[in-house]
């Protein structure tokens, strides 16, 4: 199995830079806010990045749709994709 990206904290977000097809780059943030959504507010920075290692095929499926012209199911509308060099 591939090593998970690494996982950048900023403020309540945390970040991550992917590569899409071709060799597309990609910083995907995950709000913090739908980490509160979906673990409680309550949650660990080691619970945090557990769930996005362990939900990772999802985000990655986001980079996919950004490229794709796909659609995004909830709750992966919520995070923020960018094209980076």
């Amino acid at each position: 199995m591939a090593e998970a990206p690494p996982i950048e904290k900023r403020g309540e977000d945390y970040v991550l830079r992917l590569s899409g097809l071709e060799g597309a780059g990609y910083r995907v943030t995950v709000p913090g806010p739908m980490l509160d959504e979906e673990l409680g507010a309550s949650a660990t920075e080691g619970e945090r990045r557990a769930w996005i290692e362990a939900h990772l095929a999802g985000i990655l499926g986001v980079v996919t749709a950004r490229e794709t012209g796909g659609v995004v199911d909830a709750p992966w509308g919520g995070l923020l994709v960018e094209e980076v060099p």
